[in-house]
């Protein structure tokens, strides 16, 4: 599908959360496949990567529709979980849904897109990460807000029910990826000589972020074959404990490393604290109590293997060959 199906040239792909890490290496990986990308986002910005910026309001239904105009497929990246309110959360997240399925809905059959790709999360699943059933989808099973309002999200979804509409979900696991900030706090404790481990014992699939643009890009170009829906799972392949994560940080930075496991009630009083700051300063904490949540489901663990079969996608990247580089794109402050 890297042709449009009117015979005019590249495909349009819409993009949303384009300003975000994940959002700008999907449109990079359009582009660098054929793929025109426009980027969607809120604020008066132009994202490098992207083929085209444009404008677009959550809240103004004439702005989106506008926005989303003549794209073929509507790629859904916006999103959050950093927030200390459930009300944010679930704005970013569900809401926003919402509106895009409005958005869709109102433009004329030959303005609107054709195939939807919402970008979702393993929290959606509270850890239950088999190939989806009916039942698995009726009941959710999310441990935190975020997970909810994911969940939340894919039900709506799932149950519209526009005319010729191709709607597709993307659940990945934790990212990590060159110029991230999500495992600088480890990276960081290992060159100082201590690496906490939150829960040592938590089983994780990841992926590099660069691959899972990848692996939207690879949707994007076989969703006329995929089945409607179609909910999968993107990962690298091999799952971890979190112990085996901060070993292998060690390993790569500093082998005489120490790792301590804090107690619950002081990463308590870490989210605490990083709530308080969020209210005080609007600040974005790293860990929240509703981040707590998640880290302490007992797995959360996917297969890749139906993506990989259906649309050809391979990861390219594994943890350890990466945290060099991601270290080394740290800012130095």
């Amino acid at each position: 599908m890297g042709e449009s199906q009117a015979g005019a040239g590249p495909i349009q792909v819409a993009v949303t959360g384009a300003n975000g890490f994940l959002g700008a290496l999907i449109c990079k990986s359009l582009v660098t496949s054929g793929i025109k990308a426009r980027a969607l986002i809120r604020r008066n910005l132009k994202i490098a990567e992207a083929s085209e910026t444009v404008q677009a309001d959550y809240a103004n239904l004439d702005s989106l529709m506008t926005a989303i105009r003549g794209c073929e497929v509507l790629v859904h990246c916006a999103g959050g979980g950093k927030s200390p309110y459930r009300a944010e959360i679930f704005n970013a997240n569900l809401e926003s849904t919402r509106a895009l399925l409005e958005a869709v809905q109102s433009l004329a059959p030959e303005d609107r897109p054709k195939h939807f790709l919402l970008i979702s999360s393993v929290a959606a699943t509270g850890g239950h990460c088999d190939r989806p059933t009916e039942e698995t989808l009726a009941k959710c099973t999310a441990a935190s807000d975020y997970g909810q309002s994911k969940w939340q999200a894919e039900k709506l979804f799932l149950a519209s029910d526009i005319p010729g509409l191709r709607k597709s979900i993307l659940r990945l696991p934790a990212l990590y990826g060159i110029g991230d900030a999500r495992l600088f706090l480890l990276l960081k404790g290992a060159v100082r000589g201590t690496i906490p481990i939150p829960h040592a014992q938590q089983k994780l699939s990841l992926l590099d972020a660069e691959d899972a643009a990848n692996a939207v890009t690879a949707m994007v170009q076989k969703a006329n074959a995929l089945p409607n829906p179609f909910i999968t799972y993107a990962e690298e392949g091999k799952s971890y404990t979190f112990r085996e994560i901060t070993r292998a940080i060690a390993d790569e930075l500093n082998p005489k490393a120490r790792f301590i496991e804090p107690p619950r009630w002081v990463l308590k009083t870490i989210a605490g604290a990083g709530e308080a700051g969020a209210r005080l300063f609007g600040i974005k904490p790293d860990l929240t109590f509703d981040k707590l949540r998640d880290l302490f489901v007992p797995a959360y663990v996917c297969d890749s293997s139906e993506l990989q079969s259906k649309t050809g996608w391979r990861p390219k990247h594994q943890l350890r060959q990466r945290i060099r580089a991601i270290f080394e794109s740290m800012p130095k402050n």
